[in-house]
Parts: structure tokens; C-alpha cells; sequence
């Protein structure tokens, strides 16, 4: 399993009650279809954003596995805010568009989710913007855009690969997140509880949940999974889940 995350990120514009209810739906919709059916390449949903299998912490367990955190699908529910989020604003249609690129898989998957978005949400227009990657990551860069379609995958084996991107004014976070407790909590993981490890794997739990579940800024989609054919006389090939996914450090082909 490779440790790429997919989410669909947010840039908060006009109606904020909006924003967030979409923001949670997102969340929601369709993970399981979409990792299981579109992809079929042994992805899972995600329903948190650092990865399953990705990390242990100092009691030698995974790092989702001693997490709280899990937003789980609930459409009802989505349903429910998304119709009272449109009372409060006085607005009875509305229209948000997607960033990707114009690679198979995003589009197939901002396709679904599209269709899942407007079926679910009534009054809700979704626009789709596939574009080059090099047209995605500078609109990306630059802000310009309402929601996009994203892929991180990690530089290194510690959960500040994934948290570290959306504090305050920070190099990666291109959606203008700021939370001065997240914030916190992410700053003293490299200072004050260096030393302490199960307070620092605590400080990051805490810290994903406020992005995911107190202010709802991302919506993780699904975990990449990974197909790939090997000759049988080729052997020692090394799968990482961070950095270059392939190492042939070790590899050789027998006769």
C-alpha cells in the first residue's frame, strides 16, 4: 500500500456555512465506490488523512489505529445541513467549481463526484476544470481556485509529512487554512515534545481532528493503492510507502 493521500481541499469563498456543509459531504460521498470501482488498483477509503500502515508510534502500533479521528459517510446527515445551511443563507442554488488534472483517474473521480455532489445536494451546480498538471499546480499555487482535487504522497515516515502542510502561511498550504491551535499543536511536535513521544503522537491526533473534524478543511477521498508486474527473475526490488515509491538499491535478475 503506498502512502499517497487523495482529498479534495477547499478554498473558503462568499458563503461560508456552504463551503463547510459541501466540505463535509465531500468527505461522505462515495469513498468506497470510488476507491473499490473507479480505481480498482487496491486504493481504500480514506476516512482520516494520515495513512493507514503509514507510521507507528512509540507503543509500536499504527498510527490510525490509536486515532480517534474517523469521519465517517453519512448522506442523510449531509442532506440535513446542506438544506438548513441553504435557509440560514437565503440561497436556493448555488454553483462551485473543481480543479484537477486532466489525468484518467482525476477525472474519472471528479466525474463521480460531480454526479454524487448534485444528485445528493439539490441546487447545487458543480463546474469541472481537468487541466494539464502544469496548469493545475499553478492554479493550485496561486489560490485560484474554489475546491481541488489533490494528491500528496510523503517525504519521509512521521505524521508531520501530512500535518505540517496546513499551518498558517506555510510553503504548501495553498487554500489559506489557519487555525492558531493547530498551529500550536504542530509546532511544539518539533520542539517541546521531541522528547516526549507519546505527547507528541497525542499533539498530532489532536491536530488532525481539528482540521478534518472541528473546521472540516479537507475531505479525504481515498488512499492510493499500487498494481504493478515484476518478471519472476527479477528480485530484491524495494516498495517504499514514501519518498521514490521504487528503490533498486538491492534488485538483480537471475537467468
Amino acid at each position: 500500500m503506498k502512502g499517497r493521500m487523495t482529498a479534495m481541499k477547499k478554498k473558503t469563498k462568499g458563503i461560508v456555512a456552504l463551503s463547510i456543509t459541501l466540505s463535509m459531504f465531500l468527505t461522505a460521498c462515495g469513498q468506497k465506490q470510488e476507491a473499490t470501482t473507479i480505481l480498482n488498483n487496491g486504493s481504500i477509503p480514506a476516512n482520516a488523512f494520515v495513512p493507514k500502515g503509514f507510521v507507528k508510534g512509540p507503543d509500536n502500533k499504527d498510527f490510525r489505529s490509536t486515532s480517534h479521528v474517523k469521519v465517517e459517510t453519512n448522506v442523510k446527515e449531509a442532506k440535513k445541513l446542506w438544506e438548513t445551511a441553504k435557509k440560514e443563507t437565503n440561497l436556493q442554488n448555488t454553483s462551485l467549481s473543481i480543479i484537477t488534472t486532466d489525468e484518467s483517474n482525476d477525472k474519472k473521480i471528479s466525474e463521480f463526484l460531480k454526479g454524487e455532489l448534485e444528485k445528493n445536494l439539490p441546487g447545487l451546480k458543480i463546474t469541472l476544470h481537468p487541466l494539464p498538471v502544469k496548469a493545475f499546480l499553478d492554479r493550485e499555487g496561486n489560490g485560484d481556485f474554489e475546491i481541488s482535487l489533490s494528491t500528496w504522497g510523503p517525504d519521509y515516515p512521521d505524521p508531520t509529512t501530512f500535518l505540517n502542510m496546513f499551518v498558517t502561511d506555510g510553503p504548501f498550504n495553498k487554500m489559506s487554512y489557519s487555525n492558531k491551535q493547530y498551529d500550536e499543536l504542530i509546532e511544539k511536535t518539533s520542539s517541546t515534545l521531541v522528547t516526549d513521544l507519546p505527547a507528541r503522537w497525542k499533539a498530532f491526533q489532536d491536530a488532525e481532528k481539528i482540521l478534518l473534524e472541528d473546521d472540516a478543511a479537507i475531505a479525504p477521498i481515498f488512499q492510493s493503492g499500487l498494481v504493478y508486474l515484476e518478471r519472476p527473475t527479477v528480485k530484491g526490488v524495494v516498495v517504499r510507502p514514501f519518498a521514490g515509491i521504487y528503490s533498486y538499491k538491492w534488485t538483480s535478475i537471475t537467468e
